[in-house]
């Protein structure tokens, strides 16, 4: 699931580098992701709390709100043809 699109966020390459591969659930609370930065990825700024056991349903539920705003971005632009 470390491969799946629903656990990719769109970050610059020095954020990338500082936080390699360190827990999220860390390098959210340590380097100041607002709420606003989480929302504009549609991640649920409450998803530190996830934990382990919920990460499964966390993508899956997250993959579905990816793929519902895609879909709704698509028919935004078929609707002027």
């Amino acid at each position: 699931m470390i491969d799946a699109l629903a656990n990719i966020a769109v970050i610059g390459p020095g954020i990338n580098i500082r936080i390699s591969a360190k827990d999220p659930m860390n390098y959210v609370t340590r380097y100041g992701v607002t709420p606003e930065k989480l929302k504009q990825q549609f991640i649920d700024p409450d998803f530190v709390t996830v934990g382990h056991d919920g990460y499964e349903a966390w993508v899956k539920a997250r993959a579905a709100k990816l793929a519902d705003e895609a879909n709704a971005f698509l028919a935004s632009l078929r609707s002027g043809l």
